[in-house]
């Protein structure tokens, strides 16, 4: 029981996505990422590349820390994300 409610408690404190992300070789892959700050609207965590800068576009993409990755900070294009689902607080997330 205290095992649910702190699972419930973290996942209000920090919610969780579910992103379905297809990966440069065109695989497909599942990344849990917490406090994702870009689907908030933040900036912080965009970035951009020589390329896309001199395009004029400035946010390509965003950072976020992956937990299925052992909490490794990892960059995401925006067009390459496929589906995102927020989990439910009552789901944990199995890395």
């Amino acid at each position: 029981m205290i095992k649910l409610i702190k699972n419930i408690t973290s996942n209000i404190l920090r919610p969780k996505h579910r992103f379905l992300y297809t990966k440069k070789s065109g695989e497909e892959g599942i990344y849990i990422v917490t406090n994702c700050t870009a689907i908030k609207g933040s900036r912080s965590t965009s970035f951009s590349n020589d390329e896309s800068r001199a395009r004029g576009v400035y946010s390509i993409g965003f950072r976020a820390k992956v937990l299925n990755r052992d909490g490794a900070v990892r960059s995401f294009y925006y067009n390459k994300v496929r589906e995102m689902h927020k989990l439910s607080i009552f789901e944990s997330a199995i890395t």
